[in-house]
């Protein structure tokens, strides 16, 4: 089980504008208030840590060596390239 940190809490001792948003359409709304702020702004959100990015379509860049003798780390390079062209729509 994860710790219960309160984001919102440390934002705000440091300084920020700092709020928690319920829901998706909470966090768009946040978001747009934000922007018109001069300042730092946190929006803490909740998301499901079982979740992985994969769901969503996301890519996470993580560097790989392009050179190894073995071969996960080859398997994950081509993956690493994989990902990248897509990143960049190629």
């Amino acid at each position: 089980m994860l710790p219960d940190i309160d984001f919102v809490g440390h934002a705000a001792a440091m300084g920020a504008w700092a709020q928690k948003a319920g829901s998706v359409t909470e966090l768009e709304e946040m978001t747009r208030h934000a922007i018109t702020r001069k300042g730092v702004d946190v929006i803490v959100i909740d998301t499901d840590p079982a979740i992985s990015t994969a769901a969503g379509g996301a890519w996470w860049e993580v560097g790989v060596p392009a050179v190894s003798e073995r071969a996960e780390v080859a398997a994950a390079y081509e993956g690493w390239r994989d990902g990248k062209e897509r990143q960049l729509g190629e």
